[in-house]
Formats: C-alpha cells, sequence, structure tokens
C-alpha cells in the first residue's frame, strides 16, 4: 500500500482554512486529515514547508487545447503534441480535472471541423493513460449544425464525453448582440477578408432558423443517457427558462445579471471566467465575472481560454472580496465537482481522491509547487 504523509501545510477544506495542518494518504485517496498520531513505518514523508494545501482545480470549460493545436492562422501542429503540452500546461495551473471544451461546427469550418474535433476528443480521452493530469471532454453542441449530433453522441456512449453544453453563435444573440466583436476576431484570429467576414455572418443567421430545434432535440438526449448539460451565453432570464426547461443545470458564461439570478433561483450552477476576473471585464458585452460573484450568482470559475488564469483568480477574488482563501477555492473545487456530478473529488475530505496540490505566492502571483493526481506525485517545481 502506497502511503504518503504530508505536513506543514496550511489545509484549505471546503469549511476552513487550517494553519501548520497534515494529510494521510493511502491508496491514491485521503486517508485521514490532521490524524492524532501516524505510524511513519513504510511512509513517504513531505512537507511543504506552510504552502497552501488544496484539492486540484477542476476546470468545467477551457478550450485553450485549440491554441495548442493551432497557435496562430494556418499553422496547425500534431495533436499528439498539442495534447501533450495542454497537459503540461494544465499540470502548472494546478489543474487535475480538466475539461477540454470541444466545439464542432462543421466539416466547413478549418478551425473546429467536426472530423479533427471528434479525433481530437478520442485521443484526449486515450491519453489519460500517460498524463499528468485527469484530462475529460466537454462536447460543445452547435445548434445551427444538426450535422455534427451523431459524432457528439457517439463519443458519449463511448464514455469519451461526460459534459454536453448547448452553443449557438449566431451573430445578432447571445455573446454577438454586437456583431463588432466577432468581425475583429474573425478578421485576427481567422484571417478573413470584409467580403468573407459579411459571406460567414449572413451563412450562420441563415443556418440559425432551426437552431432551437436541434437544441431541444440534443438536451432530450443529454438527459436520457444521464450526461448534465449546460446552456452557454445566457443573456437573459427567458433563454434560462427555456434551457431549464429542457434539463439544463449549468449556465456557462451568463451575461447579465438577470440571466444568473434566474439560473441560481432554479438551482442551476453558474459558471464564469478567470480571464474575465483578471481582466477586470469581459472581452464582450457580458457583465463583470467579480460583480457575479461578489452578489452570489456565480459559483464555479473555469479558465475559458487560458489555464494560467484559474489560480490568480481565486486569489484576486479572496482579496477583493475580503474571503478567506477556503470561500474562493472553493469557486474552483467543491462547486464544479457537484456541478459535473463528480462525487468522488473536489475536497479535501476522508475517502475522495487526493488529487492535490501545494500552492505559494510569489510577488503576488500563486505558483503550484506540488501536483499529486491520486496520490501519485505528478510535478514537483522549483
Amino acid at each position: 500500500m502506497m502511503r504518503t504523509y504530508i505536513t506543514g501545510a496550511t489545509l484549505v477544506t471546503p469549511q476552513e482554512t487550517i494553519p501548520d495542518g497534515c494529510i494521510l494518504i493511502e491508496d491514491g485517496k485521503i486517508a485521514a486529515i490532521n490524524p492524532s498520531s501516524v505510524s511513519l513505518n513504510g511512509v513517504t514523508e513531505v512537507s511543504v514547508h506552510g504552502d497552501y494545501l488544496m484539492p486540484g482545480l477542476i476546470d468545467l470549460h477551457g478550450d485553450a487545447i485549440e491554441q495548442e493545436i493551432c497557435p496562430r492562422p494556418r499553422a496547425n501542429l500534431p495533436l499528439d503534441f498539442a495534447i501533450a503540452q495542454g497537459d503540461r500546461k494544465c499540470a502548472l495551473a494546478g489543474i487535475t480535472t480538466m475539461f477540454h471544451a470541444i466545439g464542432f461546427h462543421g466539416d466547413d469550418d478549418e478551425y473546429r471541423n467536426t472530423n479533427l474535433m471528434f479525433e481530437l476528443a478520442q485521443r484526449i480521452h486515450a491519453y489519460n493513460n500517460h498524463s499528468l493530469i485527469d484530462n475529460k471532454v466537454h462536447c460543445r453542441f452547435e445548434m445551427t449544425v444538426p450535422s455534427t449530433f451523431p459524432y457528439i453522441q457517439n463519443l458519449t456512449e463511448e464514455g469519451v464525453c461526460i459534459l454536453i453544453s448547448l452553443n449557438d453563435h449566431t451573430p445578432g444573440q447571445g455573446q454577438y448582440q454586437d456583431t463588432t466583436g466577432i468581425r475583429e476576431w474573425l478578421k485576427e484570429k481567422r484571417g478573413m477578408s470584409d467580403a468573407e467576414v459579411n459571406r460567414y455572418i449572413e451563412e450562420r443567421i441563415e443556418k440559425a432558423k432551426d437552431a432551437e430545434m436541434h437544441g431541444a432535440k440534443m438536451a432530450e438526449y443529454a438527459h436520457s443517457v444521464g450526461v448534465p448539460l449546460a446552456s452557454h451565453d445566457d443573456e437573459d432570464a427567458a433563454k434560462i427558462q427555456r434551457r431549464h426547461s429542457q434539463g439544463a443545470t449549468i449556465s456557462e458564461f451568463p451575461l447579465s445579471f438577470e440571466a444568473a439570478r434566474a439560473a441560481k433561483e432554479r438551482g442551476m450552477h453558474t459558471i464564469v471566467g478567470a480571464p474575465n476576473i483578471l481582466r477586470g471585464g469581459s472581452t464582450g458585452t457580458g457583465v463583470r465575472a467579480m460583480d457575479l460573484i461578489g452578489a452570489e450568482l456565480g459559483d464555479c470559475l473555469c479558465s475559458d481560454y487560458a489555464p494560467s488564469a484559474l489560480l490568480p483568480a481565486v486569489f484576486r477574488v479572496a482579496r477583493e472580496h475580503g474571503w478567506q482563501m477556503h470561500r474562493a477555492v472553493n469557486l474552483v473545487t467543491t462547486a464544479p465537482a457537484a456541478a459535473a456530478r463528480l462525487t468522488d473529488r473536489g475536497a479535501l475530505r476522508e475517502g475522495l481522491r487526493a488529487d492535490l496540490i501545494s500552492v505559494r505566492e510569489h510577488a503576488g502571483v500563486p505558483i503550484v509547487r506540488t501536483l499529486w493526481r491520486q496520490g501519485h506525485l505528478a510535478l514537483q517545481t522549483g
């Protein structure tokens, strides 16, 4: 039996932050917190010298893998290389459970091409045998592209996809109520000309006519197989009501106080982006994530497009709102675990997976010094 005894830690439990604490790990699980005595026979003792010791971060929505695949327009890198780099960057960020949010935008989309995304999802799942962290797949169903339905269905039935979200990126609604942002993004990130951008937007609006019908079908499927369903970029209470009635239990990036409040009133989890916290606001028209959290309308933080932003956002929230560390850490541990129905992780609690990180601040920036995955030392920095 593998046993590790971590000492000298500032423990971050769901209810309190405890100085000078210790944890005993046995066979990949937390066996005891602050035990009165431990036989050191056959035990590896590790001191973390006052670092915060907390659960590894759980990230329900991160699409940074896209930047690993295509760091600049039309410069694709091999998938296996991208997955390996993404895995290590997530570990350095303190993420021990990453839901790679994979968008399926159809055969005519160069960057979120259906076949490419399908292969990516399968390779991420297969790579878990070699990875530092637990890599999972969150499939983003673009409601305007019904042809992707069987691909997501296949991945779900294979056990690859364990979270589904309903997305509609049609210009003129949701995140793109003002089309200025998407026009600039398409030009900068995809190198499109003005004519190409206009054609792209016209085609997307045409495809959106039956989007809600396709979304309802995917929602019904997710419910039938017991996979959590998320709604994406909810702009108002009416959108929340519609998605909640379809079985959605998560609202990703609510764009207004109205939407976030409606979601919480219905018992839904609300996810906001860590980059929004660090930047002080959204890149688009959405509400400030810090304000939603302060109003208790945002209960989960995700990395969105920047894994390295997740842990610093937690510290920023704690400082700005005057919270003790455990309350802020719950935004990236206990709350996302509950949202994704992961009952085996997300807290310093006896019997749960020993997915742990030790963290220390340097020059105001939190740095992950050690990461354990199921009790195994996976990362150590110096």
